[in-house]
């Protein structure tokens, strides 16, 4: 196993430099986070429109450092509940979005189209719900995410 020791001088040379840089921990978190989802649905016939709408939250250092963010939605069918158990379908993926906010927070609102043919998985009704997937594209930092409350539909 290799060691590295660097010392103070080192250290502060490279945070002079800009060569490195350290990430401050605040009260509200000093990374990016999703803010609660709201996911709405309207229906005309067979047709259903999903309305999501959510935050991005940033701290002031990733909006000043200019980086850029990538968000997506996943849209799930839930079988949690059902007989013979087995994993959430997932139904479609929202094309991923690119952000360089110029704030603390961002507010985004999709709409969604689907047909009833693309949401029955099931004999039944359907549990819909939605996950935002988001990370820093620039320092190709890890991805988290966060799930909406699921709608009972009938499909």
């Amino acid at each position: 196993m290799m060691r590295i020791v660097l010392t103070v001088a080192t250290v502060d040379w490279l945070l002079n430099t800009g060569a490195v840089t350290l990430r401050q921990s605040n009260k509200e978190g000093a990374y990016m986070q999703i803010g609660p989802i709201e996911l709405l649905v309207s229906q005309d016939g067979t047709n259903f429109d999903f309305t999501i709408n959510y935050s991005l939250n940033f701290s002031q250092t990733e909006v000043d450092q200019n980086f850029v963010f990538e968000h997506q939605i996943v849209f799930w069918e839930s079988d949690s509940d059902e007989p013979f158990g087995g994993g959430d379908d997932d139904l479609f993926h929202v094309q991923r979005e690119f952000s360089d906010p110029d704030s603390t927070v961002e507010r985004f609102s999709f709409i969604v189209g689907a047909t009833a043919d693309e949401l029955d998985t099931e004999l039944g009704g359907e549990e819909i719900w939605a996950e935002v997937y988001a990370r820093n594209s620039t320092t190709a930092g890890q991805v988290i995410s966060r799930k909406s409350p699921l709608l009972n539909l009938a499909v």
